[in-house]
């Protein structure tokens, strides 16, 4: 890693996007499963996976290609 920090891998979750927390414990995916939008929680540290909503079919959710970074 270029921050001289363990690599770590984490269970798949097929997200369109997938966003860090603050403090870097947690990674925030949203996406479509069977049709239907979710939000979902994995915590770093366990891997473990939390289902935090099911927006079910009607929302679209969608990530740029090519996302574009703050100066």
């Amino acid at each position: 890693m270029a921050d001289g920090g363990k690599s770590k891998y984490v269970r798949t979750v097929h997200a369109a996007a997938v966003a860090f927390s603050r403090d870097g414990q947690t990674i925030f995916a949203a996406g479509k499963d069977r049709s239907r939008a979710f939000l979902k929680s994995i915590d770093v540290a366990t891997g473990a996976i939390h289902d935090l909503a099911d927006y079910g079919p009607e929302l679209t959710i969608s990530a740029s290609a090519c996302p574009s970074t703050p100066a």
